[in-house]
């Protein structure tokens, strides 16, 4: 019996594992507007902004990030900066604890994000307490 319940729970534990590791890899918005790469770094996912449907300015010049209230970081570009951190893993296929940066508008908001299926997140961002969401496809990219 002992052993049956050790390998029960490294059986759990791996499976646990496997799951909270699923989510690394790129998907788009449902909008279609962007593409976004997830990974764990430091045992916390976030993710970097790989790829926009509108990445230059008016100009041709490459989007920036500038209505980020740290003036000092409104130069860099929109692509390759990470736009979700700090998410941990809690159980059944739910990361949270993080935070959701908005380049479009400069703001920074609470997040929790859910595994729906194999091919479907869920990121739910609170504003004053207030929650709304959004959905991303998981995609491959050559």
């Amino acid at each position: 019996m002992k052993y049956i319940i050790s390998a029960l729970t490294v059986f759990l534990f791996v499976t646990a594992e496997i799951k909270a590791q699923t989510i690394e890899g790129t998907w788009q918005y449902k909008d279609d507007l962007r593409v976004t790469y997830f990974l764990d770094k430091e045992g916390k996912l976030c993710n970097k902004i790989v790829w926009l449907k509108e990445a230059k300015d008016e100009n041709g010049n490459p989007k920036l990030d500038a209505k980020n209230p740290d003036k000092s970081l409104r130069n860099r570009p929109v692509i390759g900066m990470t736009s979700i951190s700090g998410l941990k893993y809690k159980g059944n296929n739910i990361w949270e604890g993080g935070f959701a940066y908005d380049f479009e508008s400069g703001r920074t908001y609470k997040c929790k994000l859910e595994l729906v299926d194999a091919n479907t997140i869920k990121l739910s961002a609170y504003f004053l307490g207030i929650p709304f969401s959004a959905e991303q496809k998981k995609v491959s990219i050559n």
